[in-house]
């Protein structure tokens, strides 16, 4: 039997450099999907926990964006780049404080990722692991 490198057991579980270069291509963060990809690439937070970010969960003046921790993870605020704050707070204009930024369900996520993934074999988790 054949040993297996470490890498090779796990290299499905994240992006390569190429792959994380072509998404980043096709993203454009002003729009929706693309900034709901970017945040979970830059901020490894779970996908439900994306899901849940409320307006007043977003704070101009820190450059973060707090997730409150599900499946045991602890809450969190999260610093973000400037250009995906500003597109961040331009998506939650006009929501009340508890609104969801992104009010779709896990099933729309997965729709979304069908459409930017560079990798047919990689699914949305692995961009978690990406970060």
């Amino acid at each position: 039997m054949r040993k297996v490198d470490r890498y090779e057991l796990n290299h499905s579980k994240f992006l390569s450099d190429e792959e994380q270069d072509a998404l980043l291509r096709v993203l454009d963060i002003n729009e929706r999907d693309g900034l709901f990809i970017m945040l979970e690439l830059k901020t490894g937070a779970r996908m439900s926990e994306l899901l849940a970010i409320t307006h007043a969960d977003i704070s101009e003046t820190n450059q973060t964006v707090f997730i409150n921790g599900l499946k045991g993870s602890n809450d969190r605020d999260i610093p973000i780049e400037k250009s995906i704050l500003k597109a961040l707070i331009n998506r939650s204009q006009g929501l009340k404080p508890n609104d969801r930024v992104f009010p779709f369900c896990r099933q729309r996520v997965f729709q979304i990722w069908t459409m930017y993934r560079p990798s047919r074999t990689k699914g949305f988790h692995s961009l978690r692991h990406t970060f």
